[in-house]
């Protein structure tokens, strides 16, 4: 690991709803905030620098499935 950012809970269920939405994967919380770690990231000067390098790669781990989620009430028919 290269780097590390915090990220609220409502950044990792907005990232949560974005994989669900765009990429059709049913993901929890957890998957929410390395998403969300991430998108940020990519707003700092580093994260520039590798999105503006070609054939530069970030892997983004997404820990979780959205059963955990789910119990929260807002499974994929809440993600709307």
């Amino acid at each position: 690991m290269d780097h590390w950012i915090k990220t609220s809970d409502a950044e990792a269920y907005a990232a949560v709803k974005l994989l669900m939405k765009q990429e059709g994967l049913l993901v929890g919380g957890s998957s929410g905030s390395a998403l969300g770690g991430a998108l940020a990231w990519f707003k700092t000067d580093g994260g520039k620098k590798i999105a503006d390098t070609e054939g530069a790669n970030v892997v983004v781990l997404l820990p979780d499935g959205w059963v955990s989620f789910c119990y929260l009430g807002l499974g994929p028919s809440k993600v709307g």
